[in-house]
């Protein structure tokens, strides 16, 4: 969540829907509207917990997208090998609960999403997907969280392998605490 919104988040006491639409879960859709419209058109479901959204032309272009594996660009089935591993250091491993809660029932199937998009302001972000405010106000009513991932890592100091290692491990973790609350 952006540095401006998390302290308004976090200190409302308001408990008021409309406070909150800005971070809403779309009804329709399950896509937050400035995502929708970047024509992130492709996705790749990981093993077991992850759907990253991408697109192989236009601005968000992944890094070196005619390199493929099974006809997936390299780029998005490393950055989803890097998630799960996060996911089986952070959840299974070290205890905690994890982002998901397990709702297979809705539009994400339980999985958390991750959209990899040229962001060059920061290597990547997490953010509340949808608010139950049915039950209050406050981060543990976050029914779900979304990643955003820079496109290549260009423009940026270190190497692109280290970016990818240290942000997708910072933002699952970031998903990981917003659910938590």
């Amino acid at each position: 969540m952006s540095p401006y919104l998390m302290p308004q988040f976090l200190n409302s006491t308001s408990k008021d829907s409309s406070d909150v639409s800005i971070l809403s879960e779309p009804p329709s859709t399950d896509l937050p509207t400035y995502l929708n419209s970047t024509n992130l058109s492709l996705t790749y479901n990981t093993s077991a917990h992850f759907t990253i959204h991408y697109t192989d032309s236009g601005t968000n272009v992944v890094f070196n997208a005619s390199d493929r594996i099974n006809g997936v660009p390299r780029y998005v089935v490393e950055l989803g090998n890097l998630f799960e591993y996060t996911w089986t250091t952070e959840v299974e491993n070290y205890g905690f609960k994890g982002p998901l809660d397990g709702d297979i029932t809705n539009d994400l199937k339980n999985r958390l999403h991750v959209y990899i998009r040229n962001i060059d302001t920061t290597l990547g972000s997490t953010y509340p997907f949808a608010i139950n405010t049915s039950t209050g106000k406050g981060l543990a009513n976050i029914s779900h969280t979304f990643i955003e991932i820079e496109n290549d890592f260009d423009g940026f100091v270190g190497s692109r392998e280290g970016l990818m290692n240290v942000t997708t491990a910072h933002e699952f973790f970031g998903a990981d605490l917003l659910k938590l609350g």
